[in-house]
């Protein structure tokens, strides 16, 4: 019998405790680590005096920050803003667990993504992906930094990965947040790196654009 047959042959035998694992990490596991998660960041926003939420609902994330400097007036709501920054999938399968995805069990990766409203600054995709490719020539510390950066679509991206036999020790120890910190670091790569996003985020706020006056991004 060859090893796919052995494999195949392994599934079949193991279906109901296969169905069962998925459901228990989807249903209790992810919501644990995720309420985790978003007390870390939320600690962090408040710490840091950034705006920003983080939020888990049944699979569904919201989870953004981005600095308080990061506004066209001062009066502008906390949610608009000219550039923040999301946690998001960093491929686009898709995939049943977030937890699966944070701890690189499968293709995909998880980060914070760059989100520049350059719809409200009244460009053209094509003139603000020419923007942002400049300004990865000139800014090559976000690169040594760790973040990656799509050409195609104009973003940057910043992993975070947890290990999953730390994250497995954590959760018999009821310490999940034990287990965070490679979130706390990219967090703190957010918090230094602001200044190397200030120019970009300068030409985004100097638009004369109605829709960005009016504070509506």
């Amino acid at each position: 019998m060859s090893t796919v047959a052995n494999v195949d042959a392994l599934v079949i035998r193991n279906m109901s405790t296969i169905e069962q694992s998925i459901e228990h990490l989807i249903n209790v596991i992810e919501p644990r680590v995720f309420g985790a998660i978003n007390e870390e960041i939320t600690d962090w926003i408040e710490k840091k005096r950034w705006v920003g939420e983080a939020t888990y609902n049944d699979q569904h994330l919201d989870i953004w920050l981005r600095p308080v400097t990061w506004r066209t007036s001062p009066g502008e709501p906390a949610e608009h803003g000219p550039a923040y920054f999301y946690i998001m999938g960093l491929s686009e399968e898709e995939d049943w667990s977030w937890v699966t995805i944070l701890c690189g069990a499968n293709k995909d990766e998880i980060g914070f993504v760059t989100e520049f409203d350059w719809r409200g600054a009244g460009l053209a995709k094509k003139d603000w992906k020419a923007l942002a490719q400049e300004h990865q020539a000139k800014t090559p510390q976000l690169h040594q930094a760790g973040f990656r950066f799509d050409d195609k679509e104009g973003v940057w991206a910043l992993p975070v990965r947890v290990d999953a036999e730390k994250l497995a020790q954590a959760v018999e120890e009821d310490d999940i947040a034990s287990a965070l910190e490679p979130l706390r670091v990219a967090l703190e790569t957010l918090g230094r790196t602001v200044d190397l996003w200030d120019a970009l985020v300068a030409k985004i706020i100097k638009s004369d654009n109605p829709r960005r006056k009016s504070g509506n991004a």
